[in-house]
């Protein structure tokens, strides 16, 4: 009787030309465009569920999004005495991107029908027409002598809308490589060696795929909800004309190699990634007022790491086994912030973590879990970071910091493919290590008896009595003095934990159909996310599901909260090539 529905309607079209006006130079042009368009309805009948207390709810919005880029870019391309190759470019591009929405709701059906007209209380509709613009000039040349060594400079100017009074910023890299093993002096069973190296330093705009937000740089106003009977205007952004360019500033030093005939291959990476003015979103003190919030440009950001790939061909006849792994180390530092001393807490699901100057992103930042008290059942904290000493009372506790994150320090992955004939058998094994995850959901639900809802069975079963005094759970009591369901380390799990991410096996009839116009059929059966192993043992849930509490930013990550799990499937599938 309730429901909500939506259609979407989308085009997406793009065409490009290139002519060659004289001997090696040509002019390119990219036109894109997509077009959007969003129709929604929710309905709340009148004699059930939410309804009942509105006597029905109508909810009915149109939106579209429209946007189209333009590029062009005029190139030299040559080839000199077989030795010099030489290519440069130099460019313009234009982007825009347009969002319209016009919604209404009613309330106080006369009827139980679901369109507006049947309602007799009209609540705030709304009208949003947001647009954001960006334009960049580009140039960039690459050489390249003998195959062996290569150079490649870029320059760029990008400007966006979005921004303050400074819109405009400029940006530059620049990256080498040498082909090693085309000197004499390398062994022969190196099939392929090279040095890489580069280092540039890139504009970034972490809000350019989000809608409402077009206008940070300026203070604006708009209309309240009904209060009482009257309507008013108040401030809803504050506005900063200050806000620029956030920056990336990169380092990489790369070896690419392949060696004994091909059987064995692999590259290695080391970066320094260094955001300075960083874009984030700065709460202002509480006796500001609101707007609670506005972004700004807080600080600098360190991250930095190593990447390895290899690929090994074991067995490479009639049988053919296949190896590739991937290996990364990462680590993420709050360098420098507009407020040294300020420690920025975590909004989404009691605020378990926060940034800070000198300490990691999104580093756990919570109250010190110090177990349950034997001999009468409370829940314990430590009141320092040094353990010196318990207490009952959370008042007397403080935040400390854990040390962990919910970012994986390793990562790694490791494939297996076995061909035999028209067989193949592979299997993704993935790996994610040294981080930590938050179970808000049980930090909820079990509620030591400080609310009255559904317990899970860690409630009956690992909750201290008389009986059982080394339980994991203090004592079960109404309003439950100690507070120990709160946020603390408590509800903390190392989300270390391997997993089967996929499993495929499939067969290849080749071109047995070739005078059909089919140049191979495979039939294939899949798996996906078949087998995790977790090293905690108190992990209950998936290390990998993320709210959506917070979007894709750092808030989000790693808390799970009643978040849906991440999807085991399988399936049968049929390939054709023509």
């Amino acid at each position: 009787m309730d429901f909500n529905k939506g259609s979407i309607k989308t085009f997406v079209s793009s065409a490009s030309a290139e002519l060659q006006f004289i001997d090696h130079v040509y002019a390119n042009s990219l036109f894109g465009v997509q077009y959007q368009a969003l129709d929604e309805k929710q309905f709340w009948d009148p004699r059930i569920g939410d309804g009942l207390t509105f006597n029905g709810y109508i909810l009915e919005s149109r939106s579209s999004a429209f946007d189209w880029n333009w590029n062009n870019s005029v190139s030299y391309r040559n080839t000199f005495n077989n030795r010099h190759e030489v290519q440069a470019y130099l460019g313009m591009e234009y982007q825009e991107h347009k969002y319209y929405s016009l919604g209404t709701q009613v309330d106080n059906l006369s009827q139980p029908i679901p369109y507006i007209a049947f309602g007799t209380n009209y609540l705030q509709p709304w009208e949003d027409r947001l647009k954001w613009t960006q334009i960049s000039y580009y140039s960039r040349v690459n050489y390249n002598l003998d195959k062996k060594y290569s150079i490649s400079a870029q320059m760029r100017r990008d400007g966006n809308s979005t921004l303050g009074i400074k819109k405009y910023g400029n940006f530059w890299s620049v990256a080498g490589a040498w082909t090693l093993s085309g000197e004499n002096f390398i062994p022969d069973f190196f099939n392929l060696l090279t040095l890489r190296a580069n280092y540039g330093e890139i504009g970034n705009i972490p809000y350019a795929d989000q809608w409402y937000v077009q206008y940070n740089a300026l203070a604006l106003v708009s209309p309240t909800s009904l209060y009482a009977a009257d309507q008013a205007t108040t401030i809803s952004q504050p506005g900063n004309p200050g806000l620029r360019w956030e920056i990336s500033k990169q380092f990489n030093f790369g070896l690419d190699f392949t060696i004994f005939k091909n059987a064995f291959n692999a590259s290695i990476d080391v970066y320094q990634r260094k955001t300075v003015d960083a874009i984030y979103s700065y709460t202002t003190a509480p006796t500001a007022g609101g707007p609670d919030s506005y972004l700004t440009n807080v600080g600098d950001i360190l991250n930095k790491g190593l990447e390895v790939t290899f690929g090994i061909k074991p067995i490479n006849k009639d049988f053919t086994w296949i190896i590739d792994g991937n290996f990364a180390y990462n680590k993420n530092t709050i360098e420098s912030i507009s407020n040294p001393g300020q420690i920025d807490l975590s909004t989404v699901s009691n605020s378990m973590r926060a940034i800070s100057e000198g300490h990691l992103l999104g580093e756990y930042y919570t109250y010190d879990w110090a177990g349950v008290d034997a001999a009468t059942g409370a829940g314990t904290f430590w009141t320092d970071e040094n353990h010196t000493e318990t207490t009952t009372n959370r008042s007397e506790a403080k935040r400390v910091w854990q040390g962990k994150t919910p970012f994986p320090k390793y990562t790694a992955g490791l494939r297996n493919e076995f061909r035999y004939k028209k067989f193949s058998l592979s299997a993704f094994v993935t790996g994610q290590f040294e981080y930590s995850v938050h179970n808000r959901w049980q930090n909820y639900i079990l509620g030591d008896g400080s609310a009255i809802n559904n317990q899970i069975t860690d409630a009956l079963y690992d909750s201290w009595t008389p009986t059982n005094t080394t339980a994991s759970n203090p004592i079960q009591l109404l309003n439950n003095p100690s507070n120990a369901s709160g946020p603390s380390s408590r509800w903390m799990r190392d989300g270390d934990h391997i997993r089967l991410k996929e499993a495929k096996l499939s067969y290849s009839f080749g071109n047995v159909l070739k005078d059909s116009g089919i140049d191979n059929l495979t039939l294939y059966v899949r798996g996906v996310n078949l087998w995790i192993y977790t090293f905690d043992k108190n992990l209950t849930f998936d290390p990998e599901s993320n709210s959506n509490g917070a979007g894709a930013s750092w808030q989000g990550k790693g808390l799970y909260d009643y978040t849906s799990p991440i999807m085991r499937s399988f399936s049968f599938g049929v390939s054709l090539d023509f």
